[in-house]
């Protein structure tokens, strides 16, 4: 005879426990980080897919002079390194509730959100649904790896 028993004060003890470390997703948060860089790279490479206004006449000239080969929002590049790296400036981190990540670089918002330049976005997007789709998974790794080991006995 094969028999499988439930015993029902174990398994909702165990959905408790899975129910508690699903408050905590901070082991997914590394990942995460990672993808949102992958996402920061793929802007600055294919400038935001081709989105970025094209620079003046005059911004075009006078970086030749001071900054040949720059492309927008390369003359230093620092900011590219403080969002595809860890560069100077960078913001990482990770917690039970999600992570958070960015750049210190002054000018950045400005060039982000068109503050009297014209408007570059350089963060990834919560609407690019294959970033999203990206991040979500990330957190759904996590989410089965915390079920796994509800279902293996904790």
């Amino acid at each position: 005879m094969v028999m499988l028993e439930t015993n029902a004060a174990e398994l909702a003890a165990r959905v408790g426990q899975f129910v508690e470390d699903l408050a905590d997703l901070s082991g997914a948060g590394p990942d995460a980080l990672d993808v949102m860089e992958q996402e920061s790279a793929r802007i600055f490479r294919t400038r935001a897919d081709r989105t970025w206004p094209p620079l003046a006449a005059s911004t075009r000239e006078a970086k030749a002079r001071t900054h040949p080969g720059s492309g927008p929002l390369e003359a230093s590049g620092a900011l590219r390194r403080s969002l595809t790296g860890r560069g100077p400036g960078s913001i990482r981190s990770t917690g039970a509730d999600g992570a958070s990540f960015g750049t210190q670089i002054a000018y950045a918002a400005y060039h982000h959100e068109g503050r009297g330049v014209p408007r570059r976005r350089v963060l990834p997007s919560p609407r690019d649904r294959a970033f999203s789709e990206q991040l979500v998974a990330t957190y759904a790794n996590e989410v089965e790896r915390l079920s796994a080991g509800m279902v293996e006995g904790g």
